[in-house]
């Protein structure tokens, strides 16, 4: 362990260096460019550690990186996937101007914590245990570049599933929480669109013989949000987050539509929930005859259920971290989605929330403490040669 140590302070200003030079790429979802600018830096420097490297297009979104230190498997062996991805949530204007920096122990930038530090954990973890000359296990790294917008416009989920049927655990280095705390649980993502049909007229003279898809849809809302007391709250709850509707102020709107956020603890639970949402146009359809609604849904992140192989994992972690001399980790169930939710529906044990700790996720404020991205970036590197 000592080497180690001394390896990861020799490196920490390329760490620092390391950092500043992805979170300085621009790498929104869209930007394709971008992400793909990260990716083939990323590969270059596996491929100088040993490393096969996969570069997956995709048609209209950035490419997927997926590297493994290993030609095949032998026997009943099987690899440790480190998970991540190369996108942010940061519009190009955005971060035009809003460059990578560090200030009373604390480093800032666009996707400095969510989660292009993690890319930095995971390739100097690989680093120092080669500088080291320490023997580690198998090792596989998937990294997407669409993870902030759910993989809707990729195949990423079946490239995830296809590429980790050799993996025996997955740590998934997305940001850390503030407190350090791993994530052995989430709840479910999914949406809820609702949309209402009515019929277009002009606002003046033909007033009375439009049907407002509007006021039809903010009546079912009401609707729903009244009888929303009846559902469990600590199963599923949903968010209006948009309503749009109509084409001009002078004419009866003949389209609207309601988008719902939905989190969830399981399938069955987002199930009973678009269930009582139709029970419930069902019922506003009765009292409004003119109301013509309809309803799409989709689960774009699964649970990340909370199982006996996930903390079987972080109870592994724990004892390496006492071994180290580490502060012993706490672990939490939150509400966010990531890519470690496909992982476990894949029956993979996963702790998520491994890279470095910091805050405020999504914002210009976002952060990580510079002492846990070297903590960090240690822990696993202990972890990929003892789990």
């Amino acid at each position: 362990m000592l080497k180690i140590d001394n390896e990861l302070e020799k490196l920490k200003p390329s760490i620092l260096n390391h950092l500043k030079t992805i979170v300085d790429i621009n790498s929104n979802s869209e930007n394709v460019n971008g992400n793909n600018e990260i990716l083939i830096f990323i590969k270059n420097e596996l491929i100088n550690m040993g490393f096969y490297v996969e570069i997956i297009n995709q048609h209209s979104v950035g490419a997927t990186l997926v590297a493994r230190n290993y030609s095949e498997l032998h026997d009943e062996e099987q690899a440790i996937l480190l998970l991540g991805h190369s996108d942010t949530v940061f519009p190009d204007d955005d971060t035009d101007s809003w460059a990578f920096t560090t200030a009373f122990g604390k480093c800032y930038g666009p996707g400095v914590l969510d989660m292009k530090g993690g890319l930095s954990q995971i390739i100097f973890a690989l680093k120092i245990l080669k500088a080291t000359n320490n023997t580690y296990k198998p090792v596989k790294i998937i990294i997407a570049s669409d993870e902030e917008n759910g993989h809707l416009h990729s195949d990423f989920t079946n490239i995830l599933k296809q590429y980790s049927t050799d993996v025996k655990c997955t740590l998934c280095c997305e940001s850390g929480r503030p407190d350090g705390a791993f994530v052995i649980g989430r709840k479910g993502v999914g949406r809820m669109d609702i949309l209402s049909e009515g019929i277009e007229a002009h606002a003046g003279y033909e007033l009375d013989n439009g049907v407002n898809a509007i006021l039809n849809l903010t009546s079912l809302i009401e609707h729903i949000q009244r009888n929303k007391v009846h559902l469990s709250k600590e199963k599923q709850h949903f968010n209006l987050g948009k309503l749009n509707g109509g084409t001009e102020v002078n004419v009866v709107p003949g389209h609207a539509k309601a988008e719902f956020d939905v989190r969830f603890f399981t399938e069955q639970d987002f199930t009973s929930l678009v269930n009582w949402v139709k029970k419930n146009i069902e019922q506003c359809t009765a009292d409004k005859p003119d109301a013509n609604f309809s309803m799409n849904s989709v689960i774009e992140y699964p649970a990340m259920e909370v199982n006996e192989k996930n903390m079987a994992l972080f109870h592994n972690v724990a004892t390496i971290m006492e071994g180290a001399g580490m502060e012993q980790p706490r672990y939490v169930f939150v509400s966010g989605g990531a890519d470690s939710s496909y992982i476990s529906s894949f029956q993979i044990p996963v702790i998520c929330a491994f890279g470095p700790a910091g805050n405020f996720n999504h914002t210009k404020r976002e952060f990580i403490y510079v002492d846990s991205l070297f903590e960090r970036i240690k822990l696993l590197a202990l972890c990929i040669t003892q789990l």
